[in-house]
C-alpha cells in the first residue's frame, strides 16, 4: 500500500509519466540520429565504391525481427498444440496441394495455340529485357542486362 496523500501520489505519478516521455522521445532521438550516420557512412562508401559496407549497413537498417514460431490450425480452426498433430497436419495440407489428378486429354493444349503463347511470351521478355538499365550490377547468375541485350541481338541476327 502506497503512503502519502493522494495527492502526493498524484504528483509523483505525473512526475514518473514526464520522465517516462523524456526518456522515450530522447530515445527516438538517439535512433534517428544513429540511422543518419549509418545513412551518411553508407553514401560515403558508395561513393567510394565499397559495396561490401553499403550491403552491410543496408542490411543492417532493414534487418527485422521475425518470429521463428507459426501456428498451425487443423481444418475446422483449431490450433494444434501438439508437435505430432502439427506435423500430421503438415502432412495432409501438402497431400492436398501437391497430389492432384492427371490432366484430361481435353486439356492438353493443341499445337498451334502452344506455339503462339510461345511467342507471345518471348515478345514480353524481349521488351522486359529493352527495358532494362544497363550498366548495373549482375543478378546471382553474374549475367547482366547488358549481356542480355547483345545476346538477344545476335539471337535476331542468327535467326534472320
Amino acid at each position: 500500500m502506497l503512503t502519502g496523500s493522494s495527492e502526493d501520489r498524484a504528483l509523483a505519478a505525473a512526475s514518473h509519466q514526464e520522465k517516462h516521455s523524456a526518456v522515450r522521445r530522447s530515445t527516438r532521438k538517439d535512433k534517428r540520429n544513429y540511422t543518419e550516420s549509418l545513412a551518411h557512412e553508407a553514401q560515403d562508401a558508395a561513393k567510394r565504391g565499397d559495396s561490401r559496407t553499403v550491403h552491410k549497413i543496408t542490411k543492417a537498417l532493414t534487418r527485422g525481427f521475425v518470429n521463428s514460431t507459426t501456428v498451425v490450425k487443423d481444418k475446422d480452426g483449431n490450433t494444434l498444440l501438439k508437435n505430432k498433430d502439427q506435423l500430421q497436419r503438415w502432412a495432409v495440407h501438402f497431400q492436398d496441394v501437391l497430389n492432384r489428378p492427371d490432366p484430361e486429354e481435353e486439356a492438353i493444349v493443341e499445337d498451334t495455340d502452344f506455339h503462339t503463347e510461345m511467342k507471345r511470351g518471348r515478345n514480353e521478355i524481349e521488351e522486359a529485357i529493352r527495358q532494362t538499365k544497363g550498366n548495373r550490377a549482375p543478378g546471382e547468375d553474374m549475367i547482366t542486362a547488358d549481356m542480355f541485350k547483345v545476346g538477344m541481338q545476335e539471337v535476331h541476327r542468327l535467326t534472320g
